[in-house]
C-alpha cells in the first residue's frame, strides 16, 4: 500500500506539473493496474477508471470500475461515478444519484466532490 501511495504522490506531482510522460507511464502500467484492480482494491479501481475515461476514452470500462470502487465506499470512486452520472458521460443522467455520491465522497473528505456538489446546488 505504501508503495502505491508514494508512487501516486510522485505521479500526481508530475501530472499536475504538466509532465506528458506521466500519462504515458500510467498507460504503460495498465497490466499491473488491471491485476491490482482484479484483486478488489477500490483505490486502484478508481485510478484505473479515470485512466479509461480520460486517456483511453472507454466510458463503459470506467463506469464498471467507478461503480465497483464507489460500492466499496471509496471517495474517488464515488466522485468519478457521480461525475459520469451528472454529466451524462456514457450513461443516462441521474442527478439524484450523482448528488448522493458527491455527498458521500465529500463527507469522507474529498474536496473535489465537495466542489462538484457546490456546483450542482448553484445550477
Amino acid at each position: 500500500m505504501a508503495i502505491l501511495s508514494r508512487w501516486r504522490s510522485d505521479f500526481m506531482k508530475r501530472w499536475c506539473g504538466g509532465d506528458s510522460g506521466a500519462g504515458k507511464q500510467l498507460i504503460g502500467m495498465l497490466p499491473q493496474l488491471e491485476e491490482m484492480a482484479s484483486e478488489g482494491r477500490p483505490e486502484v479501481r478508481a485510478l484505473l477508471a479515470g485512466l479509461y475515461l480520460e486517456r483511453l476514452k472507454e466510458p463503459e470500462k470506467a463506469y464498471y470500475l467507478f461503480t465497483a470502487s464507489a460500492d466499496a465506499g471509496h471517495p474517488a470512486g464515488q466522485r468519478g461515478l457521480g461525475s459520469m452520472l451528472a454529466n451524462r458521460i456514457g450513461v443516462e443522467r441521474d442527478l439524484d444519484a450523482a448528488r448522493e455520491l458527491f455527498e458521500s465522497a465529500a463527507l469522507s473528505g474529498d474536496l473535489f466532490a465537495l466542489f462538484n456538489l457546490a456546483i450542482m446546488y448553484l445550477k
